[in-house]
């Protein structure tokens, strides 16, 4: 498993407090903070893999699924398509 370290408060003149989360946590509450709802799950396909599928939804009607072997995997692939900031549109056709 991939972890990190997620800090958590941000005075200069107390010790931060560091906790031990996973990567798809720290991205899913970027989503969150963003204004994302989303939602994960895990399913076995007919080959008897693991797949992991998240959506996420947003107040401007926005929809994005994505599935992967990979819960991180899944995290990182939605993180990159609903990322404020980004400077091309991504469709169900590719990037525009």
């Amino acid at each position: 498993m991939c972890f990190g370290r997620y800090q958590l408060g941000q005075d200069p003149n107390r010790a931060s407090l560091f906790v031990r989360v996973k990567y798809w946590e720290i991205i899913a509450d970027r989503l969150s903070k963003a204004g994302w709802s989303w939602g994960s799950v895990s399913a076995i396909d007919s080959n008897g893999r693991t797949i992991w599928i998240v959506d996420a939804h947003g107040d401007d009607g926005k929809r994005f699924v994505v599935h992967a072997d990979e819960k991180l995997t899944t995290f990182v692939e939605l993180d990159s398509v609903i990322r404020p900031g980004r400077t091309q549109e991504r469709t169900a056709e590719g990037v525009k």
